[in-house]
């Protein structure tokens, strides 16, 4: 994979204006990935562009009132024009047909070959046991798919994986915005 594949992660940015929380918005970290994958983007950002304190400042902006609690939710807020620009995944830009910016390989958390460099980020989120916290910390995002033992229709299925995992799949999954096995 290459810096010139789709990002995982797509901006669109009014670049005249400053960072401003009512402008922009992400989803909630602690209930959503694409929330805490974004905060981990910032961080991968900062160093990558060594702009010293963008996170914080990107952070500070969006806290709390344009954090969105559920990824459908953001994506409401833009085609209702409540937010200018959003972090969300290319897959969903693409699909949902919304204009973006693809960010390089290097911070969007989209090749397995950036891991180490990935594994900088870390975001702290909310465990499910009352009093603990979780630290996540940045791994590429991969997507997988898998077959029942029990399923009642083994061999369609069979044959979808094979559909998805073959070059017709390898190009339906790229124009989706993702990238292909």
């Amino acid at each position: 994979m290459n810096d010139e594949k789709v990002s995982e992660f797509e901006l669109t940015i009014p670049i005249e204006r400053p960072i401003q929380a009512e402008f922009f918005a992400r989803s909630d970290h602690h209930l959503v990935p694409r929330g805490y994958r974004t905060l981990m983007v910032w961080q991968l950002a900062e160093i990558f562009y060594n702009r010293l304190g963008l996170y914080s400042a990107l952070e500070a902006a969006c806290i709390p009132y344009s954090n969105y609690p559920k990824s459908l939710d953001l994506s409401s807020a833009l085609f209702k024009g409540k937010v200018d620009y959003a972090f969300l995944y290319s897959s969903e830009a693409k699909q949902l047909g919304l204009p973006y910016i693809a960010l390089p390989s290097k911070i969007n958390l989209s090749n397995p070959a950036y891991a180490n460099f990935y594994d900088q980020a870390s975001v702290t989120v909310e465990s499910k046991i009352p009093g603990k916290d979780v630290i996540i910390h940045g791994r590429p995002i991969e997507f997988a798919i898998g077959l029942s033992k029990e399923g009642q229709y083994s061999e369609l299925a069979q044959s979808f994986v094979d559909l998805l995992t073959g070059p017709e799949g390898s190009s339906i999954l790229e124009e989706c915005g993702m990238i292909p096995c």
